[in-house]
């Protein structure tokens, strides 16, 4: 019985050891990042926690850019310098991406876009908005755009996910409640950071376990956020780009062949939302246009720019 107690004691000590040295490890690999990788923008306040908000250039209408699933603001670090030169443009990083808090509230589309509309509001950043959306944040910018339509001046779609998604191809959105409470309670310990977990491009995510959780909260509620996107509704006659890659391109190995076939009837179905749109397909892209092809992103926001210009005058 003694020997039994021992090993115990044993397991227990190594055990608390173990998980020490791996928080300290990711805590003190986070200090490091953090200051190689220092806040580019300005933290705002929503009351207890804080949303890193990036703003440039000036004049209206403002470009708000949002990046896709796994991504922080750094994803637009090749459009936002362009676009800043004829407009003011705000990129921001979600709750617990890059160098924002994490939120208290679930991160449904719709929670989303209002923490984004309260960061504008108390950064004195206001609208006219020109919501510009990639991958899962193409639902984000139909729900700003239906949430806050009198504020909208058009709407650009970066390869946007399509809300049929969700029904069409379930094993996209993989639900292992075990596996996520697991890697949750892990994260903190150093398992994102020797994981890789989303921390590969380290200045992109300088707190990897922070970005980690909130990542798999949002992953919890995205049946909801789309089905939030759905009953946004359509467009009217508000002027709309969709951006679609390359399917000769493809996306690697995220997507089948078949699969390519369907992506490219959703992104004309997203034309459809408006009465005013085109469809634009970013030629030798892939998924990533803004990182592959910025020049194009750039191109369809100058072009709505420029048409609510003309149009307001």
């Amino acid at each position: 019985m003694r020997k039994i107690r021992f090993f115990l004691v044993v397991i227990l000590v190594l055990g608390v050891t173990a998980a020490a040295a791996g928080y300290a490890y990711d805590r003190i690999a986070t200090w490091r990042d953090q200051r190689k990788f220092p806040a580019k923008g300005q933290l705002v306040d929503l009351g207890g926690y804080r949303i890193h908000l990036l703003c440039t250039g000036q004049g209206s209408p403002t470009v708000l850019l949002d990046a896709g699933g796994f991504d922080s603001l750094e994803q637009w670090s090749l459009v936002q310098p362009e676009v800043a030169k004829l407009t003011r443009v705000c990129s921001y990083d979600r709750p617990g991406f890059g160098w924002s808090d994490p939120s208290p509230y679930p991160q449904t589309s719709r929670q989303v876009v209002t923490e984004l509309h309260a960061v504008l509001d108390n950064a004195g950043i206001s609208g006219p908005y020109l919501p510009v959306g990639h991958s899962i944040a193409g639902l984000y910018a139909r729900v700003f755009t239906n949430q806050y339509r009198s504020e909208v001046v058009g709407l650009v779609l970066d390869d946007s996910v399509h809300p049929d998604e969700f029904t069409r191809f379930p094993s996209h959105f993989p639900n292992h409640p075990l596996a996520f409470a697991l890697l949750r309670s892990t994260a903190p310990l150093g398992s994102a950071r020797l994981l890789h977990m989303g921390c590969l491009q380290t200045g992109a995510q300088p707190d990897c376990s922070k970005f980690l959780v909130s990542l798999l909260q949002q992953v919890s509620v995205v049946k909801e956020s789309y089905a939030q996107a759905v009953s946004s509704g359509n467009l009217g006659n508000l002027p709309l780009i969709v951006i679609t890659h390359d399917p000769n391109v493809g996306m690697g190995k995220v997507r089948k062949a078949e699969e390519e076939i369907i992506w490219s009837q959703w992104q004309e179905d997203l034309a459809r939302l408006s009465s005013d749109s085109s469809l634009l397909v970013a030629t030798g892209a892939g998924h990533e246009i803004q990182s592959e092809k910025p020049e194009i992103v750039i191109g369809a926001i100058e072009r709505m720019v420029k048409q609510w210009r003309d149009g307001s005058r």
